[in-house]
């Protein structure tokens, strides 16, 4: 066909047609040819849903595992946030080598317990932020005082428990009865008191245990000595104060 007839035939309704007809058989090879990677992508066969499924699947596992240790996480985060704020905190409590005993001498003197022996604090690490701070008691007392005391250790704050206690009666010996008219004998019930006591401790500052709380521990010392400005030390771990009555 030559140019001019073909010029005339694309101003025709069919020419225009048959033009516009060839316009996008060409487009439509141009589009294959650039985007076939896209279009598999797009419109996936058989093999690939099942592998988009198998990925999914892993997926959904692998989220549901993140979601338990998460929670498992923020469960431990809150126990060791409340076993800090149960704890003794020296910036907020003291040091509890220096307090802890006073604590206890308190406690003795309030209730009338005559202690045989209050020995030293030891600090005792758990782990990088917690220790314990434990004390060795012993006394002879009766079943009056040793209750009181026993209470009053219970009601501490921060929590003060017992790592262990042993309570065993003894015999004291006989006592003479002051009567003229009854000559007679009568003796005490004693009960030997033995045991240590154990508080939990968290330092939340490793490195400078002390540079924090020296403010705290100076304003206990200072209350606790005013407290105890008209009582007696108590001895410490390896000498004895006896206590009793006389025979």
């Amino acid at each position: 066909m030559k140019a001019a007839a073909f010029r005339e035939f694309i101003k025709t309704p069919k020419g225009k047609l048959t033009l516009a007809l060839g316009a996008m058989f060409l487009s439509w090879i141009f589009l294959l040819l650039n985007f076939s990677g896209s279009l598999m992508v797009s419109l996936p066969g058989k093999a690939r849903k099942a592998e988009i499924k198998k990925e999914i699947r892993k997926l959904r596992t692998e989220l549901q595992d993140l979601n338990g240790k998460k929670t498992l996480a923020e469960k431990q985060k809150k126990h060791w946030q409340e076993l800090a704020e149960k704890s003794w905190q020296p910036s907020r409590d003291g040091d509890p080598e220096l307090l802890l005993r006073q604590m206890i001498e308190n406690a003795a003197r309030k209730s009338e317990l005559k202690l045989n022996n209050l020995g030293t604090v030891r600090i005792t690490r758990i782990n990088q932020d917690f220790a314990f701070a434990e004390l060795d008691v012993s006394s002879n007392t009766t079943i009056g005082p040793m209750t009181a005391f026993l209470l009053a250790v219970q009601q501490m704050k921060p929590g003060i428990s017992w790592r262990r206690l042993t309570i065993f009666s003894m015999m004291r010996r006989p006592r003479n009865n002051n009567s003229r008219t009854v000559s007679s004998t009568s003796t005490e019930d004693s009960l030997m008191l033995n045991g240590s006591l154990r508080t939990m401790v968290y330092y939340p500052e490793t490195n400078d245990r002390t540079a924090g709380t020296q403010t705290a521990s100076d304003q206990n010392v200072k209350k606790h000595a005013a407290q105890d400005s008209s009582g007696k030390n108590f001895p410490a771990s390896g000498s004895s104060h006896r206590g009793g009555s006389k025979p």
